[in-house]
């Protein structure tokens, strides 16, 4: 069979044998690479004088040198894939693995992925077939596995805001986490804080994570959240009164970094008259100074 290929027997029988030396010209199968995934014909494809490379599943042999899939098909000049119904399902598998990592690699920004993400960029509908694709990526160390139903790519840097709302949904980065990077508050560790609809803490990894109760009307409600980089996030308006809402005796640091007008467009959220008070009396102290 092999001869007849190299012999482009196929291609003549398809163009009617059709007479054109140039195009149907055969090549020699001497010194050419045999990819063999299995064992069966290493013997014959040796006497051929062709250079052996092949992949087994289950066991080695001397009659070539072994090498992995990927790389047997890159090198290979001619492929024989002498393998059982059995090994051929595993093949399939491994080689879709490969595109479906691309998939990844290539068309995701994310940086954290659960149950569902995977799904939904690969496509599967089938569950089993699902994790079995994550078994195999996160036993060859492909992917990580953060916790139950979530996952990272090996080597690519987690972003720990969307890592933290990913714990749980609905959630956005509010409170401190907020004030401090936009300079409303100095002092404030590491923690990520978020609003969510069960207040809890959570260490993960480096990572210590908080999540703030927040009454349903308030939480759903994305007036001043923004969809950012794969997370979302309250702006600096929005975690100042989600903060005053759960502490109304909040220390701020530097309230002249607050959009006053935008506070007071967003107040209607809590429905709460105190809320609307204490953001009164700031506003006067901080336009007292």
């Amino acid at each position: 069979m092999v001869q007849n290929l190299a012999r482009k027997i196929p291609l003549l029988m398809q163009n009617n044998f059709e007479l054109d030396y140039a195009k149907y010209c055969g090549v020699e199968l001497k010194n050419k690479t045999a990819g063999i995934i299995g064992k069966a014909i290493s013997e014959k494809a040796k006497g051929l004088g062709m250079n052996l490379v092949y992949w087994s599943k289950n066991s080695k042999t001397d009659l070539g040198s072994y090498i992995e899939l990927d790389e047997l098909f890159k090198t290979s000049g001619f492929i024989f894939p002498t393998m059982s119904a059995l090994t051929v399902q595993y093949y399939t598998v491994m080689t879709d693995q490969t595109g479906k990592l691309h998939q990844l690699l290539t068309f995701s920004s994310k940086t954290v992925f659960t149950t569902r993400d995977l799904s939904n960029i690969w496509g599967y509908n089938n569950y089993d077939s699902l994790i079995e694709r994550i078994e195999y990526f996160t036993k060859t160390k492909k992917l990580q596995k953060i916790q139950k139903g979530m996952y990272a790519i090996v080597g690519r840097d987690i972003d720990e805001f969307e890592l933290a709302n990913k714990l749980r949904s609905p959630s956005y980065i509010s409170f401190e986490t907020v004030l401090h990077k936009d300079g409303i508050i100095f002092q404030w560790n590491k923690r990520i804080t978020l609003a969510s609809n069960k207040s809890i803490q959570l260490a993960l990894s480096k990572y210590v994570i908080i999540f703030r109760q927040l009454k349903d009307p308030i939480l759903l409600n994305k007036n001043s959240v923004e969809n950012v980089d794969n997370y979302y996030i309250a702006t600096k308006e929005r975690a100042f009164l989600d903060m005053l809402y759960i502490n109304p005796k909040f220390q701020f640091d530097n309230l002249r970094g607050i959009d006053f007008d935008k506070v007071h467009s967003l107040l209607g959220i809590y429905n709460r008259k105190s809320l609307s008070n204490i953001v009164e009396k700031l506003e006067k102290h901080v336009g007292s100074y």
